[in-house]
């Protein structure tokens, strides 16, 4: 055994091992963070109402250009907008039951919600700051949200 091991065979099969063992590791970690980030529809506009204002949903994706060219945008929206409406990221890839319950086919998309939790309208698209200010007043106003 100690002579296998110790040749060129060996050595792949240990490294092959190796390999297949850090492989399974990751399989199920993964695994395990899908299942926790994957949560009930409900459930989650439940959380996002909590503090009764309405909610400003970023639908996106890790693979998306157009996603990650808004993150400045939406970081601005969030300050402008603090304390007056509550703002949620889906990932559709690792938030899959929200994503179809809310029936994203694309990204990025932008949902509002009134404070009860039912959808008042959709954006789709990347946007400007501006385009999305008038989308979310436009939404709170049909709403009959009112954020000043």
């Amino acid at each position: 055994m100690k002579k296998f091991l110790s040749g060129t065979a060996g050595k792949v099969t240990i490294i092959t091992v190796v390999l297949l063992l850090v492989l399974c590791i990751f399989l199920a970690k993964t695994s395990q963070e899908e299942k926790a980030a994957d949560i009930e529809p409900a459930q989650a506009v439940q959380e996002w109402t909590e503090d009764g204002l309405p909610v400003f949903i970023d639908f996106t994706a890790d693979w998306c250009p157009y996603c990650k060219e808004m993150e400045p945008v939406l970081e601005e929206l969030k300050q402008q907008y603090d304390g007056k409406i509550t703002f949620a990221t889906v990932n559709i890839d690792r938030q899959k039951k929200i994503a179809q319950e809310f029936g994203i086919s694309s990204v990025p998309l932008y949902v509002m919600l009134d404070a009860q939790g039912t959808p008042l309208t959709y954006y789709p698209g990347a946007a400007t700051k501006e385009a999305l200010v008038s989308f979310i007043e436009e939404a709170l106003l049909t709403g009959s949200g009112d954020v000043a």
